[in-house]
């Protein structure tokens, strides 16, 4: 056995597919297909934080600004609302 010092891995991931059938009324069903992932080895983060460096010249900072305190204008259009129906029956010839 070797000793590897890299990301703990031992094969390729899987997933899995299945079908299961569920009945639904006295004469009907319906297929569900399942799609599971299953990794072969927990998930796992090494890392270290970095040294921190000496701030840079080309970097500023700003202070926030307040939203602006002006008045909008008024929409050119008017909006509707989807949940009303006032429009006409259609009539053919």
């Amino acid at each position: 056995m070797s000793e590897n010092n890299g990301p703990a891995t031992t094969g390729p991931d899987v997933t899995v597919t299945g079908a299961t059938l569920i009945a639904v009324a006295p004469r009907s069903s319906v297929t569900v297909n399942v799609t599971e992932y299953v990794p072969t080895s927990a998930y796992a983060c090494d890392a270290v934080t970095p040294e921190p460096v000496d701030w840079s010249p080309k970097s500023h900072a700003y202070d926030t600004t307040e939203p602006s305190a002006s008045d909008d204008p008024e929409p050119s259009t008017d909006t509707d609302n989807p949940d009303t129906d006032d429009t006409n029956p259609a009539t053919g010839t």
